[in-house]
């Protein structure tokens, strides 16, 4: 039986594309580590190190997002911080082009409807709460495809 091939890890080059201070920092607790390593920064503290993924180049955002995702799935459901802080991450790179987001599409979506079916379990206030399902109700729908969104 075959042993799948580990992905290549993405180079400094792919965190750092434009050697912004917010990169420099975003390459210096990121740059190396397995998706798995990568995982368990954003399960220690996913708002910190999910600002990371706002700022690294598309290439390291690519390859690190899902195990941000796999976390979140994981763990952190019921933290509204950390829900709260990948939604400003998918927000900023849809307004800065989001080019890196297409091939992410299915997954993103995927992910904000499940945490709008969970709604009920979260750790925030009720107005907090309602606030964060109103973001990831507005991420899906920016999210949909351009036919979906208009009607069509």
């Amino acid at each position: 039986m075959d042993t799948p091939t580990p992905p290549t890890l993405p180079a400094a080059r792919d965190l750092n594309e434009f050697d912004s201070p917010d990169e420099r920092v975003a390459a210096k607790h990121i740059l190396g580590k397995s998706p798995d390593q990568a995982g368990a920064l954003f399960r220690d503290n996913a708002p910190y190190f999910t600002e990371d993924l706002m700022w690294m180049g598309a290439g390291g955002f690519q390859f690190y997002v899902e195990a941000a995702l796999r976390a979140m799935e994981r763990d952190a459901f019921g933290d509204g911080t950390a829900l709260d802080s990948f939604a400003a991450v998918i927000e900023f790179r849809l307004g800065n082009g989001g080019a890196e987001l297409v091939p992410l599409v299915p997954r993103l979506a995927g992910f904000c409807k499940s945490v709008l079916s969970r709604s009920g379990h979260r750790d925030a206030s009720p107005g907090d709460t309602a606030a964060i399902e109103s973001r990831y109700r507005a991420l899906l729908a920016r999210l949909a495809p351009p036919a979906a969104r208009h009607g069509d």
